[in-house]
């Protein structure tokens, strides 16, 4: 699926904030506010397709390591939020990555053409734009938990979904 013209994640029905599936993605997105129960840290340079866009950053839950892409900021928010109420704690081990951050993880995970595990290159990542997040259970690993499960059962219906190789990684396109 090829992003196109911008639209926030949401729709609002008698003041709550809902998510919807039907999200379309832009490169730019330095003008599309963040869910106001998001933090908004600001723009920042995202990279796609080895091409360096702006994007507006937002945190959730005022994590550094969860700061995402104004665009998933309202479906991301209303998820954690849902399986919080569910007794199931999702944290984030990594969300947003500078074009620095992404060398230095290609660095340490790739030799030659192989890398383990799987490692974008610099440029290509959805991690660069703000719109994959590397999930944890309750700060410690994913595989194998109920928040797992959880998100396998869950995260489809707020446009997010699974890199099957990588239990921890979800994004707005399974990859």
């Amino acid at each position: 699926q090829e992003p196109t013209e911008a639209s926030q994640a949401t729709a609002t029905t008698q003041g709550t904030t809902t998510p919807t599936t039907n999200i379309s993605y832009s490169d730019n997105t330095s003008n599309i506010q963040c869910d106001p129960r998001t933090k908004d840290l600001g723009t920042a340079d995202g990279w796609k397709d080895g091409k360096k866009v702006k994007i507006r950053l937002c945190s959730v839950n005022n994590d550094p390591k969860f700061d995402i892409n104004s665009q998933i900021s309202s479906n991301m928010y209303e998820m954690v939020k849902k399986a919080k109420s569910e007794s199931v704690i999702l944290t984030s081990t990594s969300a947003y990555r500078s074009y620095q951050e992404q060398q230095t993880l290609y660095n340490q995970n790739c030799s030659g053409s192989s890398c383990s595990p799987p490692t974008a290159k610099p440029g290509y990542s959805n991690h660069q734009m703000g719109l994959a997040v590397d999930f944890g259970c309750n700060g410690g690993s994913i595989a194998g938990t109920k928040c797992y499960l959880w998100l396998k059962l869950n995260a489809t219906g707020y446009h997010i979904f699974n890199f099957p190789l990588e239990a921890w990684h979800w994004s707005w396109d399974g990859s």
